[in-house]
């Protein structure tokens, strides 16, 4: 990828004008470069996966991997020797040019409303990788989380930083979000710190929570 491309792409994920239908179509168009892209832009694979072995080390555990992408933390799950993953991932043509070793894959964005296809209380444990962005992941997605995964589970969310230092009203909305579930009794936050991964200009925000 060029650098005007990659300008662009990044310009492209802290947009607050992104619409559902542009975000999908910006992922249509660049769906068999993809991994080149998010090892340029910077997706923390193994903070995500070394995380949710921490909180989950049951090979046996049934996790779905949210806004799965082409699919690079349900790959190395799989690796690690993770037997039920599944994936919800909006854009077809990333499903088709991603990984094909998930149990299920859901062609679906995640919003407030119920994914019909997934029942409440399936997930052991939920990962999301760089899913947090204007147009990807509203913060009102997180009530489909707490939906789908069992109570006593957890989501491991690990997302570039600069995308949501550079999207404050977004990021403001995902903690306010984030704290009303929690004093509404739905989840317990059991960590969030920015992490200083690779060199000090590649900060990862990891998110953990439980659901209850």
């Amino acid at each position: 990828m060029d650098e005007l491309d990659l300008k662009k792409a990044m310009q492209f994920l802290i947009s607050p004008k992104n619409s559902v239908q542009e975000v999908s179509s910006f992922y249509e168009s660049c769906a068999g470069i993809y991994e080149n892209l998010t090892e340029t832009l910077f997706f923390p694979v193994e903070v995500c996966v070394q995380t949710a072995i921490k909180y989950n080390s049951d090979r046996n555990c049934v996790i779905v991997d949210a806004c799965s992408g082409t699919g690079r933390v349900g790959r190395e799950l799989l690796n690690q020797n993770y037997k039920n993953v599944d994936a919800i991932e909006p854009s077809k043509s990333m499903i088709e040019n991603g990984f094909k070793g998930y149990r299920n894959i859901f062609q679906k964005f995640i919003t407030e409303e119920p994914i019909n296809e997934i029942k409440a209380n399936t997930y052991d444990l939920c990962t999301m990788l760089g899913g947090l962005a204007y147009g990807h992941f509203p913060p009102n997605g997180f009530d489909e989380i707490v939906r789908i995964v069992k109570k006593g589970g957890f989501a491991v969310i690990a997302n570039t930083y600069f995308y949501l230092e550079n999207s404050p009203e977004y990021w403001d909305g995902i903690q306010e979000k984030l704290k009303q579930l929690a004093k509404d009794g739905f989840i317990e936050e059991k960590e969030r710190q920015i992490i200083d991964y690779l060199d000090d200009d590649k900060q990862v925000l990891l998110l953990v929570f439980k659901v209850i």
